[in-house]
């Protein structure tokens, strides 16, 4: 359980620390730059993988009642956590397209 939360503080701290660069630059009149944009990208990404993996530990170490109880919180959260996953913008593929733009490689910054 230790390690399932020091994931999501971690993943949560670099997220909020993007953010708040992020609204920094923004509060000095600046727009967010692409480069800025991407890191926001990566903390997000990098939360929900972070957040399945919780969830992860948890469902298994809940055992059996995890997928026998029909109205299982922890089923679902496992659930909901892996769907979440999936989406364009957290999925794991979003991870080739940051490390192309963290080459200095050419992306398609809408998904950005």
């Amino acid at each position: 359980m230790a390690r399932a939360e020091a994931g999501l503080e971690a993943a949560r701290a670099l997220l909020f620390d993007q953010l708040s660069q992020a609204w920094s630059d923004v509060g000095a009149g600046d727009p967010v730059s692409v480069d800025r944009r991407a890191r926001i990208r990566l903390a997000a990404v990098h939360a929900a993988e972070q957040s399945a993996k919780a969830t992860e530990t948890v469902y298994t170490w809940a055992g059996g009642s995890s997928v026998y109880e029909t109205q299982g919180v922890i089923g679902r959260c496992w659930r909901n956590a892996h769907v979440a996953t999936q989406h364009l913008m957290v999925s794991p593929r979003m991870y080739e397209t940051l490390g192309r733009a963290f080459l200095g490689l050419d992306i398609d910054t809408v998904t950005l």
